[in-house]
């Protein structure tokens, strides 16, 4: 049952040619793909003296400097960018549409003042902050201002 799963680190690691890339600093290293960008990394600070241009498509892809151009015209990692490129002509955009209503003027209908509704209907308020004295007093004016609307 265990040879029936097989996963992609399993993979990798056969000997296959197809896992390996030869490095261009030092033809005789022959490294993993999977670590490949880091070995290159690695690589070009051993080798400063070779000096090698970089695919701006993919990182692991080096070259004398002057390939580069013809390699950038054929690079198989550009369709990645190539795909993403937008139309240069922009979309026409709709005319504004002018407007009678002005929103920054307040509007003649006077704003809701929670305050004053609470004491002109029969809501219980309470307070809050004040001495146990003042809530009292509070509680006391509350319950004369609740019986006028019994009546």
């Amino acid at each position: 049952n265990s040879s029936y799963i097989s996963t992609i680190s399993d993979e990798k690691f056969v000997d296959n040619q197809d896992n390996y890339c030869i490095c261009p600093y030092d033809k005789c290293h022959r490294v993993l793909r999977i670590r490949f960008a880091t070995h290159l990394a690695r690589c070009e600070e051993n080798y400063p003296s070779i000096q090698l241009a970089r695919c701006p498509f993919d990182i692991t892809h080096r070259m004398p400097k002057e390939d580069l151009k013809e390699h950038i015209e054929s690079c198989n990692a550009r369709r990645n960018f190539d795909c993403h490129e937008f139309p240069e002509k922009l979309t026409k955009c709709l005319p504004v549409v002018e407007c009678d209503e002005n929103w920054d003027v307040d509007p003649p209908v006077s704003s809701y003042n929670p305050q004053a509704y609470c004491e002109q209907n029969m809501i219980m308020r309470t307070i809050n902050g004040v001495s146990k004295s003042k809530r009292q007093a509070f509680r006391e004016s509350e319950r004369q201002r609740l019986k006028k609307f019994d009546n």
